[in-house]
């Protein structure tokens, strides 16, 4: 997730290496500034190995789930270490917060799809031997039609049952607000009511 500095910093830098225009007055969401964010660091990562002859192991993430023993196998072969049978199961094991059920509202799916042509079209320039594809990529959601569009960030340490939870809440703490305002306001006039009337008297 970004800090509150972070992305003014990410865009004075992207604009500065890519020649883009990116400015802070550009409407975007958190889910959007993510993508973003997610784009660029990929293509970074990838011009600067190519670049500067980097060898690498390149595993793109809907591979390595779709076959995680193979994967796991080839990064053993490729770091030169030895590959036992256990270590698939180990390297599936949970650590913290892990969102069991993937979800995109539509509204999310719409501004993800551009960035996921990129991305695919990024690993075809950068020869990356991938099945990856857009379609493979957006199947593991669940699109959501009755959901807003996140206000919050879609990656880092708020999985999305917990994003969604929070917007509950503060949907419900918005009405309570409204609802304490509405009878601050009738004790108030009641209270001008009984003030004009003990002047009255």
């Amino acid at each position: 997730e970004f800090h509150h500095d972070d992305f003014p910093r990410f865009i004075e830098g992207i604009n500065a290496r890519y020649g883009t225009q990116h400015t802070l007055a550009e409407p975007l969401t958190q889910f959007e500034r993510e993508l973003l964010f997610w784009y660029y660091m990929n293509r970074f990562a990838l011009e600067t190995f190519d670049q500067n002859g980097i060898d690498c192991l390149k595993i793109c993430h809907e591979d390595y789930r779709d076959d995680p023993g193979g994967n796991i196998k080839r990064i053993c072969e490729f770091l030169d270490c030895g590959f036992s049978t256990g270590l698939p199961a180990k390297a599936s094991e949970t650590i913290g917060d892990v969102t069991r059920e993937k979800e995109l509202a539509e509204d999310e799916l719409t501004v993800a799809l551009p960035y996921l042509e990129k991305y695919t079209e990024l690993l075809q320039t950068h020869h990356v031997e991938s099945m990856a594809s857009m379609e493979q990529i957006v199947r593991k959601y669940r699109i959501r039609h009755d959901l807003p569009a996140r206000t919050r960030a879609y990656y880092g340490i708020t999985p999305v049952k917990i994003v969604r939870k929070l917007e509950a809440v503060e949907k419900q703490s918005a009405e309570l607000t409204r609802m304490l305002e509405e009878q601050a306001n009738i004790i108030r006039e009641f209270k001008d009511a009984m003030q004009l009337g003990n002047d009255n008297v």
